[in-house]
């Protein structure tokens, strides 16, 4: 349950900073729209796991997307988040591994 409060959340930052300094009808819009995303994807991810990395790795293209471009949430924010979903990515895949994947059992050697 955690994990999917983590990948809905994601995106509050971009609606709360629209709402603290504002900006375009439009930009509020795809904002919005992109929390709905991340909320389906924190729905799926409690049928399918795979959906928590999923969702995390596509936020950092979400930030990507973000940079240079918003007046509303800083670079330096967007560049921090971009780092920060790619090594939770790198790091879930490391830990958990895409669902049905088959990790190599560690063998002794002979003696």
């Amino acid at each position: 349950m955690n994990d999917a409060v983590f990948l809905a959340g994601l995106p509050v930052i971009y609606v709360a900073n629209w709402l603290r300094w504002g900006h375009s009808a439009e930009a509020l819009w795809l904002e919005l729209l992109g929390l709905v995303f991340w909320m389906e994807f924190a729905v799926l991810s409690r049928w399918r796991t795979d959906f928590i990395w999923i969702g995390v790795g596509l936020h950092a293209v979400w930030d990507a997307f973000h940079f240079g471009n918003t007046e509303y949430v800083p670079d330096w924010h967007i560049t921090a988040g971009i780092a920060a979903n790619l090594g939770l990515v790198g790091f879930l895949l490391i830990v958990a591994g895409p669902k049905g994947s088959q990790q190599p059992k560690l063998e002794r050697p002979m003696q």
